[in-house]
């Protein structure tokens, strides 16, 4: 599975060979998606990027995968990357349903050491439960929380396929979701994250000072927290102030767009072509819709409250 995708496409569709002989017959999937916008439950992470994956399944139940994330194109600097960790089980309760159990340890190198957390700058950990039914649509209800943010989601999810031609077939999805972000923690929409991705570039080197301070002059900020950001000398930043900022950065950008909860949903099409029986690719459209500017205009970092994006993607197993 493709974690860090609001609505499931076809990227994991091949078929995959056993592996034999072994104790437990595994199955192998590696894969690679290029995305125009990513965009994770209702948020804009980045912009363009490429994730790929790895997947092993087991007869068991048992999933285990490591994913990743990396910006590419102009707005590269502006991302930060992502690699993820995670395990899922499932156990058919009966022909019809079945109950989806998973654990998630998401890292973001550029943060700090793997296995950090660092209040969710590093890296968190994430618990789910959720319900799929072999029905029609394939309707399924997972909920997610997040041990290190205390962040609450809950997502309800359907999918239809359409066979077209022997290889191919047009896919459908659609998702509802609901977000707490609990830890008495609020964000100010997509430009507080703008922000903090942009502060972070310009410490890499990828932002100039001027952009920076532009930024800055846009913030409405506490007499106490000005102070603080007064104090860094963008001209030459030390890495004590840098991190004694950090907070005030990806604090709300505007107190009055402050919110601690959010809805979204999406809804997606793709065509997925099987090259082989262990090969297959696709390209997609999603749409996505928040109840607040959770989203972003990756040209000019803009808050939005929706958005549309493609995808492309290939994956093979063995």
């Amino acid at each position: 599975m493709s974690i860090k995708t609001l609505i499931s496409t076809t990227a994991l569709i091949a078929g995959m060979t056993a592996i034999a002989p072994t104790t437990q017959a595994a199955d192998w999937t590696l894969s690679t998606d290029f995305v125009g916008e990513y965009v994770f439950r209702g948020q804009t992470f980045g912009a363009e990027s490429v994730q790929p994956a790895v997947e092993v399944s087991l007869e068991n139940g048992l999933t285990l995968g490591i994913w990743g994330s990396t910006g590419v194109g102009e707005q590269s600097d502006d991302n930060g990357d992502e690699i993820d960790f995670y395990a899922a089980y499932s156990l058919p309760l009966s022909d019809t349903f079945t109950l989806d159990l998973g654990a998630t340890y998401y890292h973001y190198p550029q943060g700090g050491d793997l296995l950090e957390t660092e209040d969710g700058a590093v890296g968190s950990y994430e618990f789910s439960a959720g319900t799929s039914f072999d029905a029609p649509f394939g309707p399924s209800l997972t909920a997610y929380y997040d041990t290190t943010l205390e962040n609450f989601t809950l997502e309800g999810g359907l999918g239809h396929s359409i066979a077209a031609g022997p290889k191919g077939s047009f896919d459908l999805g659609a998702a509802l979701g609901y977000v707490d972000l609990g830890n008495d923690g609020t964000i100010g929409g997509s430009e507080a994250v703008t922000i903090g991705s942009l502060a972070n570039s310009f410490f890499d080197g990828g932002t100039t000072v001027a952009e920076i301070e532009a930024l800055l002059d846009g913030l409405t900020l506490s007499a106490a927290d000005q102070a603080l950001i007064d104090a860094i000398d963008l001209n030459n930043p030390a890495l004590a102030d840098v991190n004694a900022a950090a907070d005030v950065l990806l604090a709300p950008a505007v107190a009055g767009d402050a919110f601690d909860s959010y809805t979204y949903g999406s809804i997606s099409a793709a065509y997925s072509y099987a090259f082989s029986d262990a090969a297959s690719g696709y390209i997609g459209v999603t749409a996505v819709a928040s109840s607040e500017d959770t989203l972003a205009d990756t040209e000019d970092s803009s808050p939005e409250s929706s958005t549309v994006y493609y995808s492309i993607g290939l994956s093979t197993g063995f």
